[in-house]
């Protein structure tokens, strides 16, 4: 550290860094310095696409860098440039499935889609519009389409939040068997648990730490998140679809792991996914263990 600050004040004193007067190593060290220092100015935020925000930026191509007395400048040609945010409130919901039942798009939730409703128009089209495909649930607002291709697509770009985490809620059994399991995301249960304790803590002003300690340790507490995770609860699909996302990166189910079935009776040579309870001395959290539900209507 010593060294390099040495290096820096060498830089300063000299008024410009001289290349010539440094050996490599030192020309990295200044040049690695003097790149972090920022060059582009953020001018508008836009959220063309639901899944990420675009920043447009006016950046500088930098010429020369001079360091002195003063502080630290540079010259060089100004230039248009943009960067991508995640969104990072966007949860997977729900899927979508076509006649013969097969899951052709997943739904996410995008929470502050009204605030932005005149960009996130496909048909809006401007200077530097940064945007992927994606489908508008036009029956659910709140909800914007992918399939998984084009989830898989976004990651490496960074213009998605992928995996999505979830946490398995319910299932259906068939023949003793998980045959569906209903899902939710980690980010959503937490987003209920908040609003919950804050609903509490807003009906009993003021602000009463034993209270909401008891009510925390209560079965209306319990109570009161199951309720509210109940009508959002709606990603259902049978755990071969499920691994088979988990493989793409699209999903992660927490807590269990993933397996392979060999069907050997049934399909000879072909592999069914599956997940398999972690080895613990609490039974409490199998699969076999948590809450049924019935399909209510016929599906293969």
């Amino acid at each position: 550290v010593l060294g390099f600050l040495g290096l820096i004040g060498y830089a300063i004193a000299t008024e410009v860094v001289d290349d010539d007067l440094l050996d490599e190593d030192q020309q990295k060290q200044v040049t690695a310095f003097l790149q972090s220092l920022p060059t582009a100015v953020p001018m508008e935020f836009i959220r063309w696409d639901p899944f990420y925000e675009t920043v447009h930026q006016i950046a500088t191509r930098v010429d020369e860098w001079i360091v002195n007395d003063n502080g630290i400048a540079f010259t060089g040609r100004a230039a248009l440039a943009k960067e991508t945010r995640i969104v990072d409130h966007a949860v997977l919901r729900t899927e979508v499935r076509d006649a013969q039942f097969e899951v052709v798009r997943l739904d996410f939730r995008i929470r502050d889609h009204a605030s932005h409703t005149k960009t996130l128009d496909p048909t809006a089209i401007f200077s530097a519009t940064d945007r992927m495909s994606f489908v508008h649930n036009t029956t659910t607002p709140i909800l914007f389409g992918l399939t998984p291709a084009e989830v898989v697509e976004r990651k490496p770009l960074e213009k998605i939040l992928a995996p999505q985490e979830l946490l398995p809620k319910k299932v259906h059994l068939d023949d003793h068997k998980i045959f569906r399991m209903m899902c939710i995301t980690s980010k959503e249960v937490k987003e209920v648990i908040k609003a919950v304790e804050d609903r509490f803590r807003r009906a009993v002003p003021p602000p009463d730490d034993a209270a909401f300690k008891a009510y925390k340790e209560s079965q209306q507490y319990i109570d009161d998140i199951e309720g509210a995770i109940e009508p959002i609860l709606q990603l259902d699909m049978a755990p071969n679809e499920f691994g088979l996302l988990q493989r793409q990166g699209v999903v992660k189910v927490l807590g269990f792991n993933l397996i392979e079935r060999h069907n050997r009776k049934h399909r000879p040579g072909t592999v069914t996914l599956y997940y398999r309870d972690r080895a613990d001395f609490d039974v409490r959290d199998n699969l076999l263990n948590k809450l049924k539900y019935a399909l209510d209507h016929t599906q293969p």
